[in-house]
């Protein structure tokens, strides 16, 4: 047979097992009396106010958060939507800008292919132009020895 167990001491009074109703409703008694009397004290009434008023300001701001959640989140999935929308532009337009950019140096080269083909074909209408007037030159004293000798001509035959 085993030895009776020992009861331990509650620590405190909401720690008691009663198996007696009428010790239990005594006990029970003596600690709403105990509670009443702490609620009763001055202090704990403002305690207890502050309280109230805390839970109040919480439940009110639960409720007003429940009340801004639904358009919080569709403001929150249309500025999501937006910003998806513009990053994808945005992507385009860099994606345009690129190719623009290749654009613009393919032209550069062509650009500066034909300058320089320009420049030499300048070069070579100078050449030609102090050619065309070299041979101006010539031509005209070819004429004016051509009338001198004609002059010289005509005064021999006289």
């Amino acid at each position: 047979m085993r030895p009776p167990r020992q009861q331990r001491q509650p620590r405190s009074p909401r720690q008691v097992v009663v198996a007696d109703p009428e010790l239990a409703c005594r006990r029970l008694e003596e600690l709403s009396a105990e509670l009443l009397g702490r609620l009763t004290e001055p202090g704990r009434q403002q305690e207890l106010k502050l309280a109230r008023q805390q839970a109040a300001s919480t439940r009110a701001s639960r409720e007003q958060a429940a009340v801004q959640y639904p358009p919080a989140q569709r403001a929150r999935k249309l500025a999501q939507s937006r910003l998806e929308t513009a990053q994808s532009e945005l992507r385009a337009a860099n994606e345009r800008n690129g190719q623009q950019d290749k654009d613009n140096q393919g032209l550069r080269r062509t650009l500066q292919r034909l300058q320089e083909q320009l420049e030499e074909g300048r070069a070579e209408v100078k050449k030609c132009k102090e050619a065309a007037a070299r041979a101006e030159e010539k031509e005209a004293s070819l004429r004016q020895e051509d009338d001198e000798l004609e002059c010289s001509r005509a005064n021999m035959q006289e």
